[in-house]
């Protein structure tokens, strides 16, 4: 096997990080994590409320088993030489320092989409049913020493209902604002978080930046990754996005008319790259 090269896609939830993940691993040179592994990165700190962890929150230990783990996942059914690790779960947009400490070899690409259409999907998932089929599938990954998460995270899912929704990051205070704002403000103030705490820990030298809106610009988007990741069958990969990208905006959708104006003050005051 070759050395492996660990890439790390951070975004916002819902701002089209599994379709990219997906869409990259369309490459037999692309080994992928094919779920969001929260309970990996939470490994040691499970009891903490929030998702906003540091290099400070693990130890020497902690680090072998993350390390160990994702590399497992990943290959776990991949065929083929893999060149490239590709990993993403959406709460790592509040600990991409953490990352760093567990691969100092890292690289990132940071994908970042339109906030307004962000917010609308994410109201729209955290107010759906559970998807019980996607939640059984993605328990199999889960080992038997993670058997408190996996408990935690089905209860969790079963639960959500438009009155008492909690998905995605759990930025510290999400608990809070959940109970004074309503959950649609609560999704933009979970995006804001998620994208300044991302953008305070873009370093050049280590990471791409793409917007989901150019993703088909050839200087700027899937065919700058493509060719960042010296992936060898290219092609392969352009054909998977071209045939499945969608760029529509579905704003405001079914988010409540007296949510919008505090929800689009608070995407115009975080700004865009």
């Amino acid at each position: 096997m070759t050395d492996l090269r660990y890439v790390f896609l951070i975004g916002a939830a819902r701002s089209g990080t599994k379709f990219l993940r997906d869409t990259l691993a369309a490459s037999t040179d692309v080994a992928e994590v094919p779920y969001d592994i929260n309970y990996v990165w939470r490994h040691g700190n499970e009891s903490c409320p929030h998702d906003e962890l540091g290099p400070e929150d693990i130890d020497s230990r902690t680090v072998n088993h993350i390390r160990r783990s994702i590399t497992r996942l990943a290959l776990k059914s991949h065929v083929g030489d893999a060149k490239v690790i590709l990993e993403k779960t959406v709460s790592n947009t509040l600990r991409v320092d953490m990352i760093r400490r567990v691969f100092p070899e890292a690289e990132f690409i940071y994908l970042e989409r339109n906030g307004l259409d962000v917010v609308e999907s994410s109201y729209r998932q955290w107010t759906m049913p559970a998807d019980r089929s996607y939640l059984l599938e993605k328990l199999r990954y889960f080992p038997l020493n993670e058997w408190r998460y996996a408990l935690w995270f089905a209860k969790n899912m079963l639960s959500r209902t438009s009155a008492d929704p909690i998905w995605g990051p759990r930025y510290m205070g999400i608990s809070d604002d959940l109970e004074r704002h309503g959950t649609a403000q609560t999704c933009a103030l979970q995006w804001k978080h998620s994208v300044e705490s991302a953008r305070l820990s873009i370093d050049a030298s280590d990471t791409s930046v793409v917007l989901y809106e150019q993703l088909d610009d050839p200087k700027v988007g899937v065919a700058k990754l493509i060719s960042l990741l010296e992936l060898s069958d290219g092609q392969t990969v352009s054909q998977r996005f071209a045939k499945q990208y969608r760029r529509t905006s579905t704003w405001p959708g079914a988010l409540p008319g007296k949510d919008l104006p505090a929800i689009q003050q608070l995407i115009q005051d975080t700004g865009s790259l």
